[in-house]
């Protein structure tokens, strides 16, 4: 014996808390309807290597700038040498690729952002790539971000691989 139960009641929708008013009182170009004039979605851009984001500073917007990609699969620096060292030590000659984008931001000004490629030799089709790792943020000089991103990886491998290493 089939019960139809009746379909459960829609949520209200949750109304936006008021921005919080700056030290010192009230806001003089608030209109006092109780909206912050912002008429985003509340959506945030998770993509920390996006090419083009909007920010705002001073209630005008601005946007970081991509300037240059650069891609490698040669760095020195400790962190670098260290995860070729510990891919050969694993059977893997393939060297890292890493992928470096530099922007400028207004905010933030010049900085890099890294991705680290693990790959392995796929027969004809040439390299895969297993794994790969970012930077730790935007970071100010470029060979910061390779070792950040280089030393994220080896914490991987290591963590993966340990009984191996």
């Amino acid at each position: 014996m089939a019960v139809d139960s009746p379909a459960p009641a829609p949520v209200a929708p949750v109304p936006e808390a008021p921005a919080p008013t700056a030290a010192g009182g009230d806001d003089p170009n608030d209109s006092g309807d109780g909206s912050d004039g912002d008429d985003s979605d509340g959506e945030e851009d998770n993509d920390s290597q996006g090419d083009n984001d909007n920010s705002e500073v001073n209630g005008a917007a601005t946007k970081r700038e991509l300037c240059c990609v650069r891609t490698s699969d040669e760095e020195t620096g400790h962190f670098p040498m260290l995860l070729k060292d510990v891919l050969r030590e694993l059977g893997n000659n393939v060297a890292p690729y890493y992928h470096t984008r530099r922007y400028i931001d207004p905010v933030l000004g010049e900085h890099y952002l890294t991705r680290v490629h693990v790959r392995v030799a796929d027969g004809f089709r040439g390299r895969l790539t297993v794994s790969a790792h970012d930077s730790d943020g935007p970071l100010p000089t470029y060979y910061d971000s390779v070792s950040s991103a280089a030393r994220r990886a080896l914490w991987s491998l290591y963590h993966t691989n340990r009984e191996d290493l």
